[in-house]
């Protein structure tokens, strides 16, 4: 079956959610793995609040390390007009926490 799926995994032609079900979220798992790493950073997943959902779930349910994370929470009008401002309050929740 892994085979299948890793012959037309960048065809274009597979259902997103098949790769998501294998626990292909490579981006934010990666980069939560490499922010962990470094010392004092504030891993902050700058995205909306279903893509933080998506990396915890994914990390329960495979029993991977779960690395404590706070999503800014964007909508669509953040993304239209400026993300700067979630970014900051994210970061400021962030610091208060700690």
């Amino acid at each position: 079956m892994r085979e299948y799926y890793k012959e037309h995994c960048y065809s274009g032609i597979y259902p997103s959610r098949i790769i998501h079900n294998m626990g292909v979220s490579g981006k934010i798992s990666g980069a939560m793995n490499v922010v962990s790493e470094i010392k004092d950073a504030i891993p902050i997943i700058h995205s909306p609040k279903g893509c933080g959902f998506h990396y915890k779930y994914i990390a329960r349910r495979r029993y991977l390390p779960l690395y404590k994370a706070q999503c800014s929470n964007l909508e669509e009008g953040d993304i239209i007009f400026g993300t700067e401002k979630k970014l900051r309050e994210a970061i400021l929740v962030y610091i208060e926490v700690l």
